[in-house]
């Protein structure tokens, strides 16, 4: 998650999770049985601009993806660790 205000991530997380079971029962049950914790990282805007600059992808016809999956994933993976690609 984007956020360049102050944020406590905690706060964030117990929200964005208790929306979630409102919003789906599967998600409800699977977080009391599955999922026993979520995570939450909020970042400067700047990391998403960054990434998306370095592959490429600046502009108003491409965003940040929901998802992030096989090839797309590692790269951003590697992009948190270390700034590049």
């Amino acid at each position: 998650m984007a956020c360049n205000d102050p944020v406590d991530e905690d706060v964030l997380r117990q929200k964005i999770d208790a929306r979630l079971k409102e919003l789906n029962d599967d998600y409800a049950v699977e977080r009391d049985s599955a999922l026993k914790d979520v995570y939450v990282k909020v970042l400067p805007e700047e990391k998403f601009m960054e990434f998306m600059r370095l592959k490429g992808k600046i502009g108003g016809q491409h965003k940040f993806p929901r998802v992030l999956k096989g090839n797309m994933l590692l790269d951003w993976q590697k992009f948190l660790e270390t700034g590049s690609l």
